[in-house]
């Protein structure tokens, strides 16, 4: 039933494949709903069951693997917002931009020798990737 109420994930293509719809339900009709069963004055014993999943469906259409699909000739239902996409522990790196801490941004700065010794620190982008 909530299958797809997590996310919208807006089709793209770099090799000019169709584009598939947009399944609905969606977090961006869902989030629609709820907030007009939220504004209106009439009670509603479900009003806090809505607001919850308003709360949590926002916090989910701000993750970037929940609003769009890489779709091409071998993908043309999409890449369920990236996860059939597979990654190498090189490509994993890319996540400490995402969240950069002290230990990631040694990391960066420092080349081999912060991941050196970042890993012997224990914790970090290191034990993240085994």
């Amino acid at each position: 039933m909530h299958k797809y109420w997590h996310f919208i994930d807006t089709p793209f293509t770099t090799d000019r494949t169709a584009l598939p719809p947009i399944p609905a339900p969606n977090a961006q009709e869902r989030i629609a709903l709820f907030r007009t069963v939220l504004a209106s004055t009439s009670a509603d014993p479900l009003k806090s069951y809505d607001l919850t999943w308003l709360l949590h469906l926002v916090r989910d259409v701000h993750q970037p693997l929940h609003a769009s699909t890489r779709v091409g000739s071998t993908d043309p239902n999409g890449d369920s917002g990236g996860n059939l996409g597979k990654l190498s522990c090189r490509q994993l790196r890319v996540a400490c931009l995402l969240r950069p801490s002290a230990r990631h941004q040694q990391q960066l700065e420092h080349g081999a020798a912060g991941r050196e010794k970042i890993a012997g620190g224990g914790g970090g982008i290191a034990s993240e990737v085994r």
